[in-house]
């Protein structure tokens, strides 16, 4: 199994652009990861991620040979758990999405595609420090994207943090098993939760970490580990119970991504180094409701929903909590209680939480299921 954690730590300060209007556009997803539709210079749109953990844009190589961009030196890129490739600065102007006018701002030419591995990859990570003084909300539920030229109030500790890293990354203190964490939020990355691995001997976890995958970063490639917390894992006023943990042999500091987020809504204000985190109408259990932890799995831009609900993280085992009445799920045969095995015939053991999304996302959707013993093949459709 490989988990592609993409550009999750890319390292060199570019100073943010603060000519940004207000507005709104949609929020895609490739393998987990927002996607936004970016123009430059009126030509595109260009699909680029939209990472709250890089520190700099990049584009691939591929975009940048249909521009004449203006070069600005030579440089190198890398994580803080090693390795480095080579870059080229480059001058990009007149960059929106959709309304939202970003303006100039300097970028790191790469081969993108070579470290992403995958067919019909964005050509460009847009770093969320670009949006300057604005704040600007991921609505992972509603998939769309708003920026307001207002600050976040000032920190509670319930849903509002100051950024707890020097650094400027998004980041904040959270609880895993009664012990804080200082993490980045990392909206390019699958996880849950990633911890250094020197971290696993103080936490109640149901098993020892066993490498479970492989995680692609700038300049190098690093095992896995995973184990299940036997514990809460709470972020203000948000819970989530016995999530699966990865962690990083030489990584510096936590990580939270998409497999936490996706649900909620996350706003970033880097001038005042402060972001918020609010449920709005996701089904994460919180400590008010003391239920199991459910997941919804997310409509596709411009498309319905399967309607179906999920027990647990989306990178453990998929239980089927509930579907909706009348919905495609419903109408497939779906049940409450079945347990997925197979998503389009390839076993759900074998699937990584960005290929489960996907499949999850795609029609048609065949499905081997099982109910009180016995196998079932079910085809789901969005029409």
């Amino acid at each position: 199994m490989r988990i592609f954690v993409l550009v999750a730590s890319l390292w060199m300060l570019v100073a943010p652009c603060s000519s940004i209007l207000a507005g709104t556009a949609p929020l895609g997803d490739w393998y987990g990861k927002p996607i936004v539709d970016v123009t430059i210079a009126g030509e595109g749109p260009f699909r680029f991620i939209l990472d709250s953990g890089a520190d700099v844009t990049v584009i691939d190589h591929a975009l940048a040979a249909r521009f004449n961009f203006k070069e600005l030196g030579e440089t190198e890129i890398g994580s803080p758990i090693g390795g480095t490739v080579p870059a080229t600065r480059l001058r990009l102007d007149d960059l929106r999405i959709g309304s939202i006018e970003i303006g100039s701002v300097e970028a790191l030419e790469i081969d993108l595609a070579g470290l992403v591995g995958v067919g019909d990859a964005p050509v460009g990570v847009l770093s969320t420090a670009e949006f300057g003084t604005r704040s600007l909300t991921f609505d992972f539920a509603e998939d769309r994207l708003s920026v307001i030229d207002e600050p976040l109030p000032p920190a509670n500790g319930a849903d509002v943090f100051d950024f707890c890293m020097p650094s400027g990354k998004p980041s904040l203190q959270v609880q895993v098993g009664g012990r804080p964490h200082c993490v980045v939020l990392d909206t390019g990355s699958p996880t849950v939760l990633a911890l250094p691995l020197s971290a696993a001997d103080a936490l109640p976890l149901v098993d020892k970490p066993v490498v479970k995958g492989h995680a692609r970063l700038v300049g190098t490639e690093v095992d896995v580990w995973g184990a299940r917390l036997d514990g809460e894992l709470r972020v203000g006023s948000i819970v989530m119970r016995d999530p699966d943990l990865s962690f990083m042999e030489t990584a510096p500091h936590g990580n939270m991504g998409q497999g936490f987020l996706h649900g909620l809504q996350l706003t970033l204000d880097h001038t005042n180094r402060r972001l918020r985190l609010s449920s709005g109408a996701n089904e994460i259990a919180t400590a008010a409701a003391p239920t199991p932890q459910i997941r919804r799995v997310a409509k596709p831009v411009g498309k319905k929903r399967y309607g179906i609900r999920l027990r647990g993280s989306l990178d453990a085992e998929l239980t089927v909590a509930g579907v909706d009445p009348g919905s495609p799920a419903e109408v497939g045969g779906l049940q409450a209680g079945d347990l997925l095995v197979t998503l389009n015939g390839v076993p759900v053991e074998e699937l990584d939480m960005s290929a489960r999304i996907s499949a999850l996302r795609g029609s048609p959707l065949k499905l081997s299921v099982k109910r009180d013993g016995e196998l079932r093949e079910l085809t789901l459709r969005l029409d």
